[in-house]
């Protein structure tokens, strides 16, 4: 699981989930729309292809990768990059 977000001013415009197409990740999407967050179904294998393949879907310029081993990422240290 992955998620992709596009930033904007000081803060995070969208957040969406980049998950695989694997059946084990169906509990992901479920979850993403349940907490009403995008979500977009990719390739397992490819983990870039699926964020370009996400962040084209819906129409985000910049890809900033929040891994499940760092979740907490301060939205105004993204800012800096």
């Amino acid at each position: 699981m992955a998620s992709v977000a596009t930033i904007k001013n000081n803060g995070i415009e969208n957040i969406v989930v980049a998950t695989t197409t694997n059946s084990n990740d169906d509990i992901t999407e479920a979850i993403a729309n349940e907490c009403d967050v995008k979500c977009f179904r990719g390739d397992e294998q490819d983990v870039m292809k699926r964020y370009i393949d996400a962040a084209e879907h819906f129409n985000i310029e910049n890809i900033v990768r929040v891994g499940g081993d760092d979740p907490l990422i301060d939205p105004k240290g993204i800012k800096w990059l």
